[in-house]
């Protein structure tokens, strides 16, 4: 009889280890890992693309190659304050592609057999020449040297490459977070610079809860200044004109640069949104917002 009393007094406390251990696995029954005070992060990526086919012209161009580093830290700045900061930096060079157009309009040059192209002509329609049959699918002209030419439909799309010189854009932000009992409050900031181009940002969120956290209504303000510098690149002169001017942008020689056509412009954007949000009950949530972004001067990024 002792030992079956033993037995069970081992069976007893093996069911309780186990019973215990069941229920620590239940949502909030373990205690939560402590968030550290500092984290700091790194990250590095590569992305290039293979050979593109360009149908008869030889391009001597690499693909386009990017590498990109990215570093980010974040402190804890008292009980409820946190500080992030993040630094990126993007270098990227290569064959890119600046336009596409049938093959048949000569995108790269008109390959003739005995040509080799290290870069693209322009394939923009600068003549009334192109053809196109009955169905509008463009027509190749073919010539055999001697002053006789033969008409195919050709409708194969072709690109045109432009090299991209070694670039790298360089980026630092910043975001200075608070929360409070029935309140988050962020103020970031940070710019962006490139040879070409450089931008500067900065943002402000905030978001309340209401009615024992019920309610709930969030606001945001972002504004950026961007201005661009940029030398235009000679291999897609053809797509360019000077024959129009522009408020936001300028193309002008720049004679410390032995007469290079350089572009200008700046760009500003606003952009705010206003959102809440209201528990109804256990099944339903309901969400309104709204959002206005205003943009204005040159809208592209060289």
């Amino acid at each position: 009889m002792r030992t079956q009393h033993t037995l069970a007094a081992q069976d007893t406390h093996t069911a309780l280890q186990a019973f215990t251990a069941a229920a620590l696995c239940l949502p909030g029954l373990v205690a939560p890992a402590l968030a550290a005070d500092q984290e700091t992060s790194f990250t590095y990526g590569h992305y290039q693309e293979g050979h593109r086919q360009l149908y008869g012209a030889n391009s001597h161009f690499n693909p386009i190659e990017v590498e990109s580093l990215l570093g980010a830290t974040s402190l804890k700045l008292g009980d409820r304050a946190t500080l992030r900061i993040n630094y990126e930096q993007d270098t990227w060079g290569g064959a890119t592609p600046i336009a596409s157009m049938p093959l048949a309009f000569g995108g790269n040059g008109h390959y003739t057999g005995t040509q080799s192209l290290v870069s693209g002509a322009t394939p923009i329609l600068v003549n009334t020449e192109a053809l196109f049959d009955q169905q509008l699918n463009p027509v190749e002209r073919i010539g055999d040297g001697n002053g006789n030419e033969t008409y195919k439909t050709n409708r194969q799309i072709v690109d045109t490459l432009s090299l991209a010189s070694p670039e790298t854009r360089q980026q630092g932000d910043f975001k200075l977070g608070y929360e409070g009992d029935a309140q988050v409050l962020e103020l970031g900031g940070g710019v962006s610079v490139e040879d070409d181009y450089v931008s500067g940002f900065g943002n402000a969120n905030g978001r309340w809860d209401f009615n024992q956290k019920l309610t709930t209504l969030s606001a945001g303000l972002s504004y950026t200044h961007s201005n661009t510098y940029a030398r235009n690149d000679h291999d897609a002169s053809g797509y360019i004109t000077r024959d129009h001017t522009y408020d936001a942008y300028t193309l002008n020689p720049d004679p410390n640069l032995g007469g290079a056509i350089i572009g200008t412009g700046t760009r500003q954007d606003w952009s705010t949104s206003l959102g809440l949000s209201q528990i109804l009950n256990k099944q339903a949530v309901l969400e309104a917002s709204l959002a206005y972004t205003r943009s204005t001067g040159f809208m592209e990024n060289p």
